[in-house]
């Protein structure tokens, strides 16, 4: 789910993926029209498990189309399980927050594809007024007990990586059940380059998280992988 801004993808040729249903649709959004694109494996009258994937993009960048590759392939990995109800937070490579002093940031913050410079630029359009509100920053809130079940995929050399790590411990020290990975030796956005050797066994790694989400894991599991390059 991604506003349409004219960006695309620079992960290469998409592979060919067959749905059988794929639908472009508008809701109502408080700023006018959102455009959706809902991938479907068959009709059904069924309920079904949903995931609504939402593209960070530094809050401005890439639409549906440069991403339609990434959802298409995640839609045809998806087994066919469950019911509709939200069932747990799945975050990949996430920016949870806006301190640029962390370790990831004082080691990777120049040369490494994402950069502290364009990370600055993004956190002033999206938080012109600052970022006080726990609902821009999570790990401002009191607690963090009570949230969802989460998969936190991080990327060493990106930048915003030890925020993501701290909020993956942070949910499971608030009792919150973890799955955490992070994928040592690549970059902010890795998973959208299906060119690359590395990103389909990150995939595959990615796509057994979240069907332990959906199962209900009864541990939390944390690490780092080994995708080093």
């Amino acid at each position: 789910m991604c506003a349409r801004t004219g960006s695309r993808s620079t992960s290469g040729p998409a592979r060919r993926y067959t749905t059988s249903e794929v639908h472009d649709l508008v809701v109502d959004g408080p700023g006018g029209g959102l455009a959706l694109r809902l991938y479907r494996l068959e009709s059904s009258e069924a309920a079904r498990p949903v995931v609504v994937f939402a593209h960070g993009g530094g809050f401005v960048f890439c639409d549906l189309d440069s991403h339609d590759e990434f959802c298409r392939s995640m839609a045809i990995a998806t087994c066919d399980r469950g019911g509709p109800a939200v069932l747990g937070q799945a975050l990949f490579y996430p920016v949870i927050d806006d301190d640029f002093d962390t370790e990831s940031y004082r080691k990777y913050g120049v040369g490494y594809y994402n950069s502290a410079a364009a990370m600055r630029w993004y956190w002033e359009q999206y938080a012109p007024d600052g970022t006080d509100d726990p609902r821009l920053i999570p790990t401002r809130a009191e607690s963090l007990a009570g949230l969802p079940s989460a998969v936190v995929a991080t990327a060493e050399l990106d930048p915003p990586c030890s925020s993501g790590d701290d909020y993956a411990d942070r949910l499971a020290a608030a009792g919150v059940s973890v799955q955490h990975r992070r994928f040592d030796g690549l970059f902010h956005g890795f998973l959208t380059f299906p060119a690359l050797s590395l990103s389909e066994p990150a995939r595959q790694e990615v796509r057994k998280m979240v069907r332990a989400l959906v199962d209900g894991p009864d541990l939390p599991v944390t690490g780092t992988s080994g995708f080093a390059s």
